[in-house]
């Protein structure tokens, strides 16, 4: 029978929140590691990592010596603020989000770099993650030494309907935005002529904060997150190429009869989003109107088939 080891992986250190964890799984993971941002504790299922929240992807290499050791078929990663439905453990994850031995699993994407508006604050940082070797040349990595490509990598995306734009267009550099004088758009347009004239490397954003790789794949996934880390490649964008570069077959939520369910502000739209699964902090509110103080309270929340619920932020609550 395949097994899962659950990661948890940590933007900041939160230490209250190891022990909560390690009671709410620990009867249905055998094995739980915790990726914490320079911990400096005793407790053994800890691994003390040292990057910034934006490049968690970096997380992984650093763990590598322990995780890689493992006597599991695949790892379950999600964040620390992130709940799994009572039915998913160490056994079900393979049937529940129907992935094989050799499979990766991400939740879903709101689209490529090359289709989003520039606006949004992490995608110019993104697209010179990949351009910087154009103009720094020996002072960054070589990244795309490191991954698949241009035309493998579309071939990639091509078998799970992912199309991405070939060229990134001068309108998404300002989106909508009235606030940027005219004088400087047009120096802007001369240098962004220069800059994007070829076809880009395709980038695409996705929800990252609950991801499965195969232990299979687990060392080629964890070389390209460090490439990416080192890149300074934001990791909503780093790890959908790592798990596609890595894995032949990878599955959506689209391709599950389970969904999570996320609470922002902002709903973000794209080839793989489902709308319904995404609400308001109000609506959070409305379905959290009193504190929760216990973990059973916690796991009976569940709607039937909802695969997991975030944010929840256990630091934050009476347990």
């Amino acid at each position: 029978m395949n097994k899962t080891t659950l990661v948890i992986i940590y933007n900041h250190r939160f230490d209250r929140n190891i022990p909560i964890i390690d009671e709410l799984y620990g009867s249905r993971f055998s094995k739980i590691y915790h990726l914490v941002p320079f911990y400096d504790g005793d407790r053994p299922n800890v691994i003390p990592v040292f990057e910034t929240s934006f490049y968690f992807q970096g997380y992984i290499p650093q763990a590598a010596h322990v995780l890689n050791k493992l006597d599991c078929d695949n790892f379950l990663f999600i964040g620390d603020d992130v709940i799994l439905n009572p039915e998913i453990n160490e056994f079900s994850v393979h049937e529940i989000f129907r992935v094989k031995q050799s499979d990766g699993f991400i939740p879903w994407s709101w689209g490529f770099a090359q289709n989003m508006s520039l606006e949004y604050a992490n995608s110019i940082p993104a697209i010179n993650a990949m351009k910087m070797q154009d103009i720094l040349l020996h002072h960054v990595p070589d990244i795309h030494s490191h991954i698949p490509n241009l035309q493998d990598y579309k071939e990639k995306l091509k078998k799970h309907n992912l199309f991405p734009n070939k060229k990134i267009k001068f309108k998404h550099v300002f989106g909508e935005t009235k606030l940027v004088h005219s004088k400087f758009k047009q120096s802007i347009k001369i240098y962004f002529k220069q800059f994007f004239k070829n076809e880009q490397y395709p980038l695409l954003a996705s929800y990252s904060d609950i991801f499965i790789v195969s232990k299979d794949n687990f060392l080629e996934f964890s070389r390209i997150c460090e490439i990416t880390r080192q890149s300074r490649l934001w990791v909503e964008f780093a790890i959908p190429l790592a798990v596609l570069s890595s894995h032949e077959k990878v599955v959506f939520e689209e391709d599950i009869n389970w969904t999570g369910t996320t609470y922002w502000d902002k709903v973000w739209k794209g080839s793989h989003f489902n709308p319904k699964q995404n609400k308001s902090s109000s609506e959070f509110k409305l379905r959290f109107p009193n504190p929760i103080s216990s973990l059973d309270e916690l796991n009976s929340t569940f709607n039937e088939n909802e695969l997991y619920i975030h944010p929840i932020k256990l630091s934050q609550l009476d347990i």
